[in-house]
């Protein structure tokens, strides 16, 4: 998380914050190494907690094939995974919402920065990675993704499955493309 959030400045750690809706603008702070500390400290509970329910949601994926929320395809396994998919969502938002609400108190009193963490650094744990190997992954997905919007596209239009597949296979895409994009900002080869 270190690597990702925060920044070393002259006047202490420049810190990204989380927005409640987890898109927009993030506010940088400048924290003090006492504030770092309590900031990865409740950042880290939060990312237990968050993985720990991902697990229990996998055991319940695996274990209780028929369990779903509600009945919108002709097929249960693809209302099982649309619902899986949505919890799993949804427990990303909770724990976004978490960190916004846990480290308000605590922010509320730093200094805002002008200086920011930008795409290159929050990107630079992955880019770091071998340069073939992003390139494979970045290669695979994309044609992963040509092939199911393809099929997405000419099979029923009630089958969620295919739309789903499109749409995890595009985002992965993505940020192999952004990795190689940091890779190539940070001039390693």
């Amino acid at each position: 998380m270190a690597a990702t959030q925060f920044r070393p400045s002259g006047e202490g750690w420049i810190f990204r914050a989380p927005t409640p809706l987890g898109v927009g603008p993030h506010p940088h702070y400048i924290v003090d190494d006492a504030k770092k500390a309590t900031i990865e400290i409740i950042v880290g509970a939060g990312t237990i907690v968050l993985y720990v329910l991902v697990i229990l949601l996998v055991i319940w994926f695996l274990l209780y094939p028929a369990g779903r929320i509600w009945v919108t395809s002709p097929s249960q396994f693809e209302d099982h995974v649309l619902t899986f998919m949505i919890v799993g969502l949804s427990l990303s938002i909770l724990q976004n919402l978490y960190h916004c609400f846990a480290l308000w108190p605590l922010l509320r009193t730093s200094p805002r920065s002008a200086e920011r963490i930008t795409l290159v650094e929050r990107m630079t744990p992955l880019a770091l990675y071998s340069k073939r190997l992003l390139s494979f992954g970045f290669l695979f997905l994309a044609a992963a993704f040509l092939i199911m919007t393809y099929r997405a596209l000419t099979s029923r239009p009630w089958d969620i499955a295919g739309y789903i597949a499109v749409v995890a296979t595009g985002a992965m895409a993505a940020y192999y493309g952004l990795a190689l994009w940091a890779r190539r900002q940070l001039g390693r080869s």
